[in-house]
């Protein structure tokens, strides 16, 4: 939130503090309270998130993980089977046949690999763009793609993205996540799905 007319060197040093005040809290790396051993699996419980909580989220996936071992038996399930499993994530039907589509596409066309780059992580069945960002920073380590507090989507602002950079400087704010900008980014404090 923008307070009127503040001037932009109050504004630099209100974040500042905001910023401060949160890295004390939780730290300065990024957070995930999704349980996952390795990438597809974060992907999948990603996947899961959408309208619902992680608690929830983590308590299906610990049973689902142990029921479906490798990408190959999710590619392989029954449908119906994988709907009643994550029935209480929401939206069981779509998020089941996104997942096991997704597990047939990580193992025919990608080697059972999970891809390292957006574009082609967005091409994946049931993965948007905070999805695939969400798996850069957190898997991959990808500085361009963490964010110290990935937002839920009802967070998300009616207006474009902005993003906080911190460099030697301190912060500077970004008006809205074009390319250019996300280009320029060393590290973004927070994201939302855009």
């Amino acid at each position: 939130m923008f307070i009127p007319r503040e001037s932009k060197k109050k504004r630099e040093a209100r974040v500042r503090e905001i910023m401060a005040r949160l890295d004390a809290h939780y730290g300065d790396h990024p957070m995930i309270f999704l349980e996952a051993k390795n990438a597809w699996q974060l992907l999948f419980a990603t996947i899961l998130s959408a309208q619902c909580t992680d608690a929830r989220v983590n308590m299906v996936t610990e049973k689902l993980f142990k029921k479906y071992k490798s990408l190959e038996d999710f590619a392989s399930c029954d449908l119906q089977e994988l709907e009643e499993d994550i029935h209480s994530t929401g939206f069981y039907h779509n998020k089941a046949k996104n997942i096991k589509a997704c597990a047939a596409a990580l193992v025919e066309e990608h080697g059972g690999e999970v891809p390292k780059d957006i574009d082609t992580l967005t091409a994946l069945p049931g993965v948007g763009r905070k999805t695939g960002n969400l798996i850069l920073g957190n898997i991959f380590r990808y500085s361009l793609y963490r964010c110290r507090y990935p937002c839920k989507a009802h967070f998300q602002p009616s207006r474009p993205c902005r993003f906080f950079r911190s460099d030697e400087d301190g912060i500077s704010t970004y008006g809205s996540a074009s390319q250019g900008i996300l280009d320029s980014l060393e590290y973004a404090y927070y994201c939302t799905g855009a």
